[in-house]
């Protein structure tokens, strides 16, 4: 917290930091998530690997919500059904039936 903190004030340029400002806050919102789950005894310690792929994981890094770290986990061991793909279409043509 304290490193955005100075990152906004002194070092770091303020049109860079504007542009890296929302990824930087999302690294801080997943590291603190990971140790108060680890406080609480909801997770057990993940390797550094896990940890690495959750933090700079591009699905919730730039273009979606925040996810927790066992939600990251279920998703990585989810199967890949029909079912999913047919949603995964309907979702991506209601999207673009919405812009136009």
């Amino acid at each position: 917290l304290l490193f955005v903190f100075i990152s906004e004030l002194m070092l770091v340029e303020p049109e860079l930091w504007h542009q890296i400002r929302g990824s930087v806050i999302l690294l801080l919102m997943k590291t603190s998530s990971v140790g108060f789950d680890l406080d609480v005894g909801i997770i057990t310690p993940p390797s550094i690997l896990l940890f690495a792929g959750y933090c700079l994981s591009p699905v919730s890094l730039i273009f979606g919500p925040f996810v927790t770290l066992p939600d990251y986990r279920k998703s990585k061991t989810a199967e890949f059904t029909r079912d999913v793909l047919i949603r995964g279409i309907s979702s991506v043509g209601l999207a673009y039936l919405c812009v136009l």
